[in-house]
């Protein structure tokens, strides 16, 4: 048997083992099994990496393995899952681009998810390590926005290279007496944690973007080995906050909040900045900033990440339906039990999980 399905916890050195015949450039952060199995957030939900080798060559898909509950919805048989990505990207990685090996693994992983009830598959793809030319044309693959990387090579930070505006608002955090420096996540999470929830209940984020704290628990012991926790405070009083996580060669821009009440304007940039010279420091090659709320260019948070970085990359998702019967069924149910729901998130390949 070529294939092997690893789990992020039973199976992590052989997880740990198989990420690392890869270039350092694609074993990222996301693809480690702490990161991915810290994401199953529906009980029951497996973080599972499929492997295929064959003559040298690996194929490796991470990925979260969700129960559907049948009582919620009227499906035949089962029980049924879904598969999706990790909350920021995922996807397969290959150190072969010969198309018949490709062939062979992505039409293994599809007898595997057809003897294992998949119904469907949504997979955010890396924009950095452009992985979705590792799936076959049975994946639909969709441009979804882009996002920003910053270049850490020979950054001058005595002579910032950003916008006027930008180092004008970055100078103005200091002349503020703002401390903005790295601290220990484990000991200052529920300082972050309380700042979040106040950030995203303000800006009205989805469900999709409020954690609970088991999550900020482990985040913080990943943090403590593969990242920085930076705060921004005055006083003494913490007044901004971001998580970067840290790869083998790039830092990603993880989750921020910031403390309205102050009116300081630059909190998030000077958060940014300082997160650049670590990672510059510590020798990686970039920071990830990620994009926009959307795929609009005007995005208010695209227009503010480009102002940080130099370099643009292009996000894709890939959508699947690996049984067409039962997604049907699936899809006519959610319809029928949730009809005000069906405009905002039909399109959404897993509109089911959208339930309020």
């Amino acid at each position: 048997m070529n294939y092997e399905v690893l789990d992020s916890v039973k199976d992590s050195a052989k997880w740990e083992s198989a990420l690392s015949i890869f270039p350092d450039e694609l074993q990222d952060i996301y693809f480690y099994p702490e990161y991915v199995g810290m994401h199953k957030f529906i009980d029951g939900t497996k973080a599972l990496m499929f492997t295929y080798r064959e003559n040298g060559h690996i194929w490796l898909h991470p990925f979260l393995l969700q129960p559907i509950d049948s009582d919620g919805f009227s499906i035949d048989d089962g029980p049924w899952f879904d598969i999706e990505s990790a909350y920021g990207y995922g996807g397969p990685l290959s150190n072969s681009d010969n198309d018949n090996f490709l062939v062979k693994a992505n039409d293994q992983f599809t007898s595997w998810c057809n003897n294992n009830y998949v119904v469907a598959e949504f997979t955010r793809f890396h924009p950095l390590c452009e992985n979705q030319k590792w799936v076959d044309s049975k994946t639909k693959v969709e441009y979804d926005r882009m996002t920003v990387t910053k270049d850490l090579y020979n950054v001058d930070f005595f002579n910032l290279p950003f916008h006027g505006k930008v180092r004008n608002l970055i100078k103005r955090v200091h002349k503020e007496n703002v401390n903005v420096n790295e601290c220990d996540p484990i000991k200052n999470i529920n300082f972050f944690i309380e700042l979040y929830q106040s950030t995203m209940k303000r800006i009205n984020a989805k469900n999709y973007y409020f954690f609970n704290k088991k999550y900020f628990i482990d985040l913080a012991n990943f943090v403590n080995e593969y990242g920085w926790l930076i705060k921004a405070s005055l006083d003494g009083k913490w007044i901004g906050g971001a998580i970067f996580l840290k790869g083998p060669k790039t830092l990603h821009y993880h989750l921020s909040a910031t403390d309205p009440s102050y009116r300081i304007p630059g909190i998030t940039n000077a958060l940014l900045l300082r997160a650049m010279e670590l990672g510059a420091a510590s020798g990686l090659n970039a920071l990830h900033l990620g994009g926009g709320n959307s795929d609009d260019l005007s995005d208010s948070l695209y227009r503010f990440k480009i102002k940080m970085g130099d370099k643009t990359n292009k996000y894709f998702v890939g959508k699947r339906i690996h049984n067409h019967g039962i997604y049907s069924q699936l899809k006519h149910s959610w319809e029928s039990r949730y009809p005000a729901l069906k405009e905002q998130y039909n399109n959404r390949l897993l509109c089911y999980r959208f339930i309020t």
